[in-house]
């Protein structure tokens, strides 16, 4: 199928489209976004198909008869994006975010089902009336379309939210709308980390788009100072970095664009604008934020962060060093914040997905032929919803606070007894091995070790509170880790980054498609670098789950089928965590069909042989490790 996506030429406007985009593209269809040639850049980036269209909503165009809109929503500009579009290729689904109105026009004429994905706080009929003095039927009758005064068209045949329901204070009153959870993408990882300031640092940003206010960032500097923080500063452009560069001190580390999955996960705080990206990115995170509203939905999204504990909302006429000084401290000094943004960061949810919406929009085109709402078919995807993401995220977060034993930072970190640990059964290359990603290993074991060994590492996860015992661990032994939230089954936002050797610890069995997860490693590992992987025997979670053992022998209960999904729950019920079978063939061969060489493998399990029913019991009939040793063919 072809997916087109379709968005105004901003960084926030476009990121929130993208883990749908390479879902849909990673399940083999064709996804292409279109825009304004300010964004091709980041499109080619996100791996992702570019469609120039229109132009910047701020260009000078003609004067031409019709209504006075607001600033970028003339019908010019509508009407010059529509043209191109209508040239291009037929897609099967529109996909557009809420302020892309040629999208949708385009949509209507083509008569393609229209999907719009909601990324900030959601805009009814009249507050578009306003932006738009008036409805579009001037310009919807120029492309043969009939009146629509209602603006019923702006809200396309479904309205999935990105928006937790929690950050509305009122949610939206459209009869379409659902909440779904797709996730974040903040950008590519261009290039490695070089450092990270001492922990307790802030992260310190206005985005892309309001970045020229040098006073922000002075005050914002100074205020973390007085308060002993380092900083984390996304400056916006190559040329305000630059200036700023130049006046920052020994723990102040300065990037033009810096992925906020990169470095949140070790960050105390976020002084910002209040973009919605930013703030939900620091949610996620459990950071709490001081928000300086500069515009756009700054301002609610502030407000909304004060209303519910997790943040501080100040004026930009009263953001001062000694003001914002006082507020710094006061964050640092009370943990409420932080304990109130966790909170929200493991609230579950019953959401539709990443596979639950992409299979929605696979089979959108025959449900509006059938005359079937999308809302009822997505309402039923979810009832049986198998997706890894948003359940085991939360559920490794919850295991990360309790400091679960995945959770537990290295405490040594001499050269030798590093190696022993990584590579127990000696099968490493350690002349051949200078770049490491450790891969869903967060929880500050194997990245510090890696990095104590000699190592370059990138320590990749799900879980921002997994990676930040790295961080803790890194800081407190000196070594470099670089971090970075990302899913196993797409790692695209290492863009082009590859890697001598990918050490995944036990963790295949958190994912429904390990086909799908061993691609990704093959596309990030050099020709010829080695994979190491260890896997949970899929035999463990056959066994019956409340009699596995009978007083005689282990009882399996449940059948292997690939992929099925086996819920775990802690003994107090508060924490989920889903696992799904995998068998030998299918890690075995899926290693060997995404283009790797097998060269060894293991099965194992604990030494200690303790009483029946118990793990080492049960080890010593039923190993529960399989360890594999891989090498990608070269080229």
């Amino acid at each position: 199928m072809r997916f087109l996506f379709g968005t105004r030429p901003y960084l926030g406007h476009f990121f929130p489209m993208v883990p749908l985009a390479r879902e849909l593209l990673l399940r083999g269809h064709r996804t292409l976004v279109a825009s304004s040639s300010e964004v091709s850049a980041a499109v080619a980036e996100a791996g992702l198909e570019f469609v120039s269209s229109g132009v910047h909503p701020d260009t000078p165009l003609p004067d031409v008869s019709g209504p006075a809109r607001s600033p970028g929503y003339s019908d010019e500009v509508h009407r010059r994006k529509i043209v191109d579009l209508m040239s291009s290729e037929r897609p099967d689904v529109v996909v557009r975010e809420p302020t892309d109105i040629a999208t949708a026009i385009t949509a209507e004429v083509l008569g393609v089902p229209s999907v719009v994905l909601g990324r900030s706080h959601y805009i009814g009929a009249e507050a578009w009336r306003r932006v738009l003095n008036g409805d579009l039927d001037s310009l919807r009758a120029s492309f043969g379309l009939g009146p629509d005064p209602s603006l019923r068209s702006l809200f396309g045949d479904v309205y999935l939210d990105g928006v937790p329901p929690w950050f509305y204070r009122q949610p939206p009153d459209c009869e379409s709308y659902r909440a779904v959870d797709l996730g974040q993408y903040d950008g590519v990882s261009r290039e490695p980390m070089l450092r990270y300031p001492p922990m307790p640092y802030a992260y310190v940003t206005l985005g892309t788009v309001y970045y020229g206010d040098y006073e922000f960032y002075r005050i914002a500097v100074q205020a973390a100072e007085r308060n002993g923080l380092g900083m984390v500063i996304g400056a916006g452009s190559e040329a305000a970095a630059a200036t700023m560069t130049g006046s920052a001190g020994e723990n102040c580390i300065v990037h033009a664009f810096v992925p906020q999955s990169q470095i949140l996960c070790g960050a105390r705080l976020v002084l910002c604008h209040g973009g919605y990206s930013t703030v939900l990115g620091a949610l996620r995170a459990s950071v709490p934020l001081i928000c300086v509203p500069h515009g756009s939905d700054h301002e609610v999204n502030a407000s909304q962060c004060e209303t519910l504990g997790v943040g501080l909302r100040v004026n930009r006429a009263d953001w001062t060093v000694p003001h914002a000084s006082r507020l710094v401290a006061r964050m640092l000094a009370d943990s409420a914040p932080v304990e109130r943004a966790r909170s929200i960061a493991q609230a579950k949810t019953v959401h539709a997905g990443l596979g639950e919406v992409a299979q929605l929009l696979e089979e959108l085109p025959d449900l509006r032929a059938a005359g079937e709402k999308p809302t009822t078919r997505l309402d039923h995807l979810v009832a049986g919803a198998r997706g890894h993401r948003s359940v085991n995220r939360i559920g490794w977060q919850q295991l990360s606070i309790g400091r679960s034993a995945s959770s537990q930072p290295v405490q040594q970190l001499a050269h030798d007894t590093a190696r022993l640990a990584l590579d127990p059964q000696g099968w490493l290359p350690w002349s051949e091995i200078a770049t490491v990603l450790c891969l869903a290993g967060g929880g500050g074991q194997q990245g510090p070790l890696f990095a104590a060994s000699g190592c370059t590492v990138v320590v990749a996860d799900i879980s921002t509170e997994q990676l930040r015992r790295d961080r803790e661990a890194a800081a407190a032994h000196g070594v470099l880790v670089e971090t970075i939230e990302i899913d196993m089954c797409d790692l695209g936002a290492l863009g082009d980054r590859q890697f001598d050797l990918v050490y995944q610890p036990v963790s295949s069995c958190y994912v429904s498609d390990v086909g799908r997860m061993f691609d990704q490693v093959a596309q990030h590992l050099r020709p010829s670098g080695w994979y190491w992987s260890q896997h949970y025997c899929p035999t463990h979670l056959q066994l019956d789950p409340d009699w596995p053992w009978d007083g005689e022998a282990y009882r399996i209960s449940r059948p292997l089928i690939e992929g099925d999904q086996v819920e775990w729950r802690s003994a107090d019920d508060r924490i989920t965590i889903n696992h799904y079978m995998h068998g030998v063939g299918a890690l075995a061969g899926g290693i060997c069909d995404a283009g790797f060489l097998i060269q060894r493998l293991t099965e194992e399990g604990p030494a200690v042989m303790d009483g029946p029913g118990r793990a080492g019991h049960l080890a010593a009939h039923l190993r529960p490790f399989l360890t594999v040793l891989a090498q990608r063919a070269p080229r």
